[in-house]
C-alpha cells in the first residue's frame, strides 16, 4: 500500500537499557500521531528495570500534544492473571 500522502519521521527520545524502540511522528491527512514499535527480547525474564523503564517512558511521552500508540513485543504472559510482572505491567498501562 502506497499513499503518497502519508508522512513519517523518526524521532529521538532517551535510549532504554531493557528493550529496544523506534520513536516516530506520523502525519495523514487531518491525522498525527507518535508511535512507538518497542521490543523486549523474550530470551530471558521480565525484570523491574523494565517496568521502571516503560514506565518511564510513558511518563515522558503523556504530555506530547497529538496521541501515542505503543505497540510491540514485549515478552509477558499477560494472560497468565498470578504472574506478578504481568501484574506490574498491567498496572504501568493502567496508570
Amino acid at each position: 500500500m502506497f499513499d503518497q500522502h502519508l508522512r513519517a519521521c523518526q524521532i529521538t527520545l532517551s535510549p532504554s537499557p531493557s528493550f529496544e524502540a523506534v520513536y516516530a511522528y506520523v502525519h495523514w491527512s487531518s491525522f498525527n500521531s507518535y508511535v512507538i514499535c518497542l521490543y523486549r527480547p523474550g530470551s530471558r525474564a521480565a525484570t523491574d528495570a523494565f517496568i521502571d523503564d516503560l514506565s518511564g517512558l510513558l511518563e515522558s511521552v503523556a504530555t506530547f500534544t497529538s496521541p501515542v500508540i505503543v505497540i510491540g513485543v514485549f515478552n509477558i504472559h499477560v494472560d497468565v492473571a498470578t504472574d506478578p510482572t504481568a501484574i506490574k505491567f498491567d498496572n504501568v498501562l493502567k496508570t
